[in-house]
Parts: structure tokens; sequence; C-alpha cells
């Protein structure tokens, strides 16, 4: 019997598209996490106190902080080109695909370990 840790992909409609997301490969998930680590840095200097179970909540604040490096995320997750992505997510579809990304690949178990693999290089380059 095998057990499902993970969803093995989710539909979502986006501009008027079905899309599924699915979880993120071994290529591609060096590549989100180089961007999520960049991300966090950058969430973490400006908010020291925030935990994973904040993730939810902070999906604009996330959105706004990643500016670009979202649209690299958005690439690999719809495999649809930047030029697409651009003329055709709107916001309203950013939260969608940030959810649903999440949801198939367990971004705040992610984000929870760059960021505690982020504080310990902090450390090290201090000590």
């Amino acid at each position: 019997m095998s057990e499902v840790f993970f969803p093995q992909g989710k539909k979502v409609m986006i501009a008027g598209e079905e899309i599924t997301i699915m979880p993120f490969v071994l290529r591609n998930r060096v590549k989100v996490l180089r961007i999520i680590a960049d991300v966090c840095v950058d969430l973490g200097a400006s908010n020291p106190n925030m935990k994973p179970s904040d993730f939810p909540r902070m999906t604009s604040m996330l959105i706004t902080a990643a500016g670009d490096k979202l649209t690299d995320i958005y690439e690999l997750a719809l495999g649809k080109p930047r030029e697409w992505l651009e003329e055709n997510v709107t916001l309203k579809d950013e939260v969608i695909i940030i959810e649903a990304i999440s949801e198939v690949n367990d971004l705040p178990f992610l984000f929870s370990q760059v960021k505690n693999l982020i504080a310990n290089v902090k450390v090290k380059k201090t000590a």
C-alpha cells in the first residue's frame, strides 16, 4: 500500500484555461528553492518575527516582496512562457497559483526549512 503525502496535481483556471499544477520535480525544485531563499531573506529582513504558520495570511506580502521572482516560479509551475504570463495572469490568478503551488509542494514546510537554513548560515558566518 502506498501513501500519498502530496497531491499529484491541482487543476486551476488561469486566464480561462484549465492548467494542472504539479509538484516540482528535482530539475525545477533547486531553482524554486533558490528563488524562495532569496524571497525569505527579503521577507525575513522586513518581518523578523514571521513564522511558517503565517504563510497563508501573507500571500499579498509575498507577491509584493517577490516581484519578478514569482514570475520565474509561475513559469516552472504552469509550463507557460513569461510573455504569456505577463499578458494573461491577473492578481487574482496569482493568488490562485500561489495557493495551488503551496498545496502540491508543501511550501510552508519548504519555507520553514529555507528560513532555518538561512538562520544557520547567518550564525555560522558571524561565529
